[in-house]
């Protein structure tokens, strides 16, 4: 899934470890994952900024798109070093064995249809689609965003990867409140993480929003959506002031009400809590 980055407003995280200025939409990468035999470098976390777009069917493009986890298909794997896979690496994976990527090798065809052709899972080494199964988790996105969340009963224990695989051994108390700067969510929109440190992580699903009181300055004409998800045709006029209640996650973005079953998107504007 390709996503287009979309400017947010610039902030600033008061709490833990992040100290984020300027916020954007973007697909995000992962680290290498070895749970094989083999043993590769890792990959750095990088934001997609593009996606170049061929015709010639026996060309292939790179999609810096997303993050994943391959397993190994029945038989043992050839890998190569490029991902158009005509130089072998000499190298192998077992049958079965799962492995991180975070690179997608496309292969564009001249109809305009594209087909995944390749899975980059470690240094200059490619692993090819069709000796691949399933995939074990979805590929995704992270929004930069700047808000706090409680931990809910129980407590949230604390993760060190983004797809929220590693804990830390740490864990968030219930009740207490977290600024984070960033949203985890996956490629079927679903925001299941946030990160509220350096490394550190914690699953939507043991957190709340902390809803605040605060003004929302338009920063350009928009439109508004209600909670059945249709666009409603009001536009506000940039620079125009609302006063909010509410913010809530919809439509793989962060919104805040400012009427009855409004909402206006938070890359919209500025927003501020009201003193």
């Amino acid at each position: 899934m390709i996503v287009t980055e979309r400017l947010q407003k610039c902030f600033s995280c008061h709490k833990g470890d992040l100290a984020m200025k300027k916020s954007l939409i973007v697909l995000f990468s992962a680290a290498l994952l070895g749970l094989g035999a083999a043993t590769f470098s890792a990959q750095p976390a990088v934001a997609a900024t593009h996606n170049v777009t061929r015709t010639n069917p026996t060309d292939n493009d790179i999609s810096h798109s997303d993050f994943g986890v391959v397993t190994v298909g029945p038989r043992a794997a050839m890998l190569y070093t490029d991902h158009q896979l005509t130089k072998a690496a000499n190298r192998t994976l077992p049958a079965g064995s799962q492995w991180r990527y975070t690179v997608r090798g496309i292969q564009n065809y001249s109809d305009g249809s594209t087909k995944v052709w390749s899975y980059r899972v470690g240094t200059n080494l490619w692993l090819p689609a069709s000796e691949s199964s399933v995939l074990s988790y979805q590929p995704g996105f992270s929004i930069y965003h700047h808000d706090i969340v409680q931990v809910l009963k129980g407590g949230a224990p604390v993760y060190s990867d983004i797809a929220l695989q590693h804990t830390t051994g740490r864990k968030l108390p219930a009740g207490s409140q977290w600024q984070f700067g960033r949203a985890l969510i996956n490629d079927g929109g679903q925001l299941y993480g946030y990160q509220v440190g350096g490394n550190e992580f914690v699953a939507a699903s043991n957190t709340t929003l902390v809803q605040r009181r605060g003004i929302f300055t338009v920063g350009h004409a928009s439109a508004f959506t209600i909670n059945s998800g249709r666009v409603v045709g009001r536009q506000l006029a940039g620079g125009s002031r609302w006063q909010t209640n509410r913010i809530v996650y919809m439509h793989g973005g962060f919104y805040y009400q400012v009427a009855t079953d409004l909402y206006i998107g938070a890359i919209a504007g500025t927003w501020t809590p009201s003193k």
